[in-house]
């Protein structure tokens, strides 16, 4: 079941290892709305020290949509990243999940 993916794929972005932890975010973007038990779990991703893995916690919020704005004050600090393509992430995510209300 999607739910039971889901779980799984929020575990795994806790893995010591980056490679994973990006694979997990890109994947739970694929599922899109349906991941939105997985928000927490991204919110935190989008601090991973690998700007990676932040990039795309921040596209999988987006992908999740109005279930995911509990998580807009964590992507407007993100916003606000040095790094510009996690910027730029976290800002489309941040249109994405505004507009889906």
């Amino acid at each position: 079941s999607a739910d039971l993916a889901v779980s799984e794929l929020a575990r795994v972005l806790a893995d010591p290892d980056a490679r994973v932890r990006f694979k997990a975010g890109a994947a739970l973007a694929q599922i899109g709305p349906l991941a939105h038990r997985a928000v927490p779990q991204l919110q935190e991703a989008l601090r991973d020290k690998d700007l990676g893995v932040a990039q795309r916690a921040a596209t999988a919020l987006g992908c999740i949509g109005r279930k995911a704005r509990p998580a807009l004050p964590a992507l407007r600090i993100a916003a606000k990243s040095p790094d510009k393509d996690l910027s730029t992430f976290a800002a489309k995510a941040i249109r994405k999940i505004e507009a889906d209300d």
